[in-house]
């Protein structure tokens, strides 16, 4: 058959990237150290946390209750503390070698009401296997549209909202004597990847399984860093002049010392964030210099090229 393009598509295993939870202030999303480091470019944030600890994101952390002077929350039956600064995960971005565009993950983590927590590997796995749904179902007999005797079962299920990750791989039809580009088989998946919310994927779809919808939230590398400089020029200094006027302003020295350790863990947030960008340039720097090496090069094979045309 030639139209059959079977084979010009793979798709990897799906990785959790944010997992649901339900704690004493509503529901949140739960990564791990692990899988930041992997997949994600976290940028200034430091992911750094160990077992017992979790980190959060900005805005979720003036809702955390304390206990023994130390702010906390439940992840399920699991109770952490709370560790060092706090994240900014609408800064995130997903890991990509193409660096003219950007996967954000600001729409995502918006969506989510920027309720992101990250913790321990070893702490993760057990938070994702706690909080699993467990369902139970009995088989029906087809004949008599009865309850089968002793066929009782249960199974566990991932909760609504969990966020996943995978990859796709195209080979280019042209590869395989096909008169198409690579970009039929791109607008064939991403058409394909359109239906999984009305038609879902995997085992048990008549009873709702498998509905999954697919986020692909690229950005020009241009409107990333714009994002960047708004929160570095803009949002840590706001952040830090917030502060000081707290800080002149309250009598109490318990809760000013406080006060104090969070200005200082933003002032250091804002050394990451330089050091970061800093690294970034020095990268992009000798990226810039190999290609316009290559430029040269290319330039010079014209030119000489021409001349010797000429002659």
């Amino acid at each position: 058959n030639e139209k059959a393009h079977s084979g010009l598509a793979y798709f990897s295993d799906a990785r959790i990237l944010f997992f649901p939870v339900a704690t004493m202030i509503g529901t949140v999303w739960v990564t791990s150290d692990e899988i930041v480091k992997k997949f994600i470019d976290a940028g200034g944030d430091n992911i750094e946390v160990g077992e017992g600890e979790f980190l959060v994101s900005d805005s979720l952390e003036s809702s955390l209750p304390e206990a023994s002077g130390n702010k906390v929350l439940n992840f399920g039956w699991i109770m952490l503390s709370k560790k060092g600064s706090f994240l900014n995960p609408e800064n995130w971005k997903i890991k990509n070698d193409n660096g003219a565009e950007v996967i954000g993950l600001s729409k995502l983590v918006e969506e989510s009401d920027k309720k992101i927590c990250v913790v321990n590997s070893k702490t993760f796995y057990h938070i994702v296997n706690s909080n699993l749904e467990t369902r139970t179902s009995v088989s029906i007999n087809p004949v008599t549209g009865t309850a089968e005797s002793g066929a009782l079962f249960t199974y566990e299920a991932l909760p609504r909202g969990t966020v996943f990750i995978f990859d796709v791989t195209y080979e280019n039809p042209e590869n395989y004597m096909f008169s198409e580009p690579v970009e039929a088989v791109i607008g064939t998946v991403e058409k394909g990847l359109k239906l999984f919310s009305a038609l879902g994927i995997g085992g048990m779809g008549t009873r709702g399984f498998g509905k999954i919808e697919v986020k692909d939230n690229w950005l020009d590398e241009k409107k990333y860093w714009e994002r960047i400089e708004d929160f570095v020029i803009k949002g840590i200094p706001n952040k830090i002049t917030e502060l000081d006027k707290k800080i002149n302003e309250e009598s109490d020295n318990k809760k000013k010392k406080k006060l104090e350790y969070e200005k200082k863990a933003i002032e250091e947030k804002k050394t990451l964030w330089l050091a970061y960008i800093k690294k970034w340039i020095e990268e992009k720097s000798k990226i810039l210099k190999k290609e316009d090496e290559i430029l040269k090069l290319v330039q010079s094979i014209i030119e000489e090229g021409g001349e010797n045309d000429s002659k």
